[in-house]
């Protein structure tokens, strides 16, 4: 009996335990196929490194806390609980096609290389704008006439011009075309007389000389020369002091000659003028001339001490064997103030016309030489 009682309340209390909403827990529903892939996932997804998530101001965006923990290399990005994963996209390494191949497959973003710095184009004074110059020389000539291949006569005419010029004048016109290139248009002359006794008759432009009298010599000599002068070396010249242009040259050449006898007699013994076979007063003077053009080439140099102090050579020549020949050239120092240059150096021109006609000239002039020049710029 008192086992029965015992039984009895223990029944009761199990069953007021059962009813209780504080003592018992509901039980979920039964989970759905969706549930059960997605426990599925996680329990197949292998576990990642538990890390705290670095801490972020309130006030920054959630830009900055992706950027403080960036997923690790080769790893999709994991959604959070609730959210979709967004559609993947091309990284800046696919978008680019400047890119490499890097470790384990991936591409890695290969920065163009910066452009090599521009270094400026110096002009030293003079290479731009136009200039005017004049200069002076005083050379000591050796100018000859002879006979050529297509003179018919047998006399002597052969003769070796008298004096040096007093000073050869010159004038340069030029401007700057391009870089450091230059045409330049250039004139000089040079006149000179003396005279001289042959000790053998002469015959000279038409008119015979005799032996043992006086002859009086005079000359002529004009050059006009245009020249282009084009930077060869250095290119780009940058900030370099030396110059090296080659030179394409035309230039006229001529010579005229002129010849007197003052000491044959212009007059009879009663003081009338002497006539010749035509009827006109008899004259012993007479003179002709020679020219030719012709190309020349060269190298002309210059080196720039400073802005004010530079140093320039040119030589040109040409010849053709058996006709033809010039060469050119000379050496200064140019001094440079504002817009004016002064120039002191040596000269030198050498020329021969050609021999195939009756007449032929050769000469050799040299001396110092000064100038003064004006700038434009």
């Amino acid at each position: 009996m008192k086992t029965f009682e015992s039984g009895w309340w223990c029944l009761t209390l199990v069953v007021c335990a059962w009813v209780t909403p504080g003592a018992a827990q509901q039980q979920p529903p039964p989970p759905t196929t969706a549930s059960a892939n997605a426990a599925a996932r996680e329990t197949t997804t292998p576990p990642q490194d538990a890390s705290p998530a670095p801490a972020v101001a309130p006030d920054q965006p959630a830009a900055a806390a992706q950027e403080a923990s960036p997923p690790q290399d080769g790893a999709p990005a994991q959604a959070a609980p609730g959210q979709t994963t967004p559609p993947s996209q091309a990284t800046p390494a696919q978008q680019n096609p400047a890119t490499t191949p890097g470790q384990g497959g991936q591409t890695s973003a290969q920065p163009l290389p910066p452009p090599m710095p521009k270094v400026p184009d110096v002009r030293m004074p003079g290479e731009t704008g136009l200039w005017i110059g004049f200069t002076g020389w005083f050379p000591e000539a050796g100018v000859a006439m002879d006979k050529g291949h297509d003179s018919y006569w047998t006399y002597y005419s052969r003769v070796i011009m008298q004096g040096n010029p007093k000073i050869a004048q010159g004038v340069d016109v030029g401007f700057a075309l391009g870089l450091h290139n230059a045409i330049k248009l250039s004139y000089f002359e040079a006149r000179a007389a003396g005279d001289l006794i042959p000790n053998i008759q002469t015959y000279l432009w038409n008119m015979l000389y005799p032996n043992g009298t006086l002859l009086s010599t005079s000359y002529r000599l004009q050059d006009l020369k245009l020249s282009f002068e084009y930077l060869t070396w250095p290119y780009p010249v940058e900030s370099r002091r030396f110059r090296l242009k080659t030179l394409y040259q035309v230039q006229y050449i001529g010579v005229r000659t002129s010849f007197d006898n003052p000491t044959l007699p212009l007059y009879d013994s009663n003081g009338n003028p002497l006539l010749d076979a035509s009827g006109n007063p008899i004259s012993y003077a007479t003179e002709g001339s020679k020219w030719y053009v012709t190309p020349t080439l060269g190298i002309g140099t210059e080196y720039w001490v400073s802005k004010r102090l530079r140093f320039e050579t040119a030589t040109t020549a040409f010849a053709i064997p058996h006709h033809s020949t010039t060469l050119d050239g000379e050496v200064s120092a140019n001094w440079r103030f504002g817009h004016w240059e002064l120039k002191a150096g040596v000269k030198g021109f050498h020329f021969k016309t050609t021999p195939t006609s009756d007449y032929f000239m050769r000469g050799t002039l040299y001396s110092g030489m000064v100038g003064i020049r004006w700038y434009s710029d």
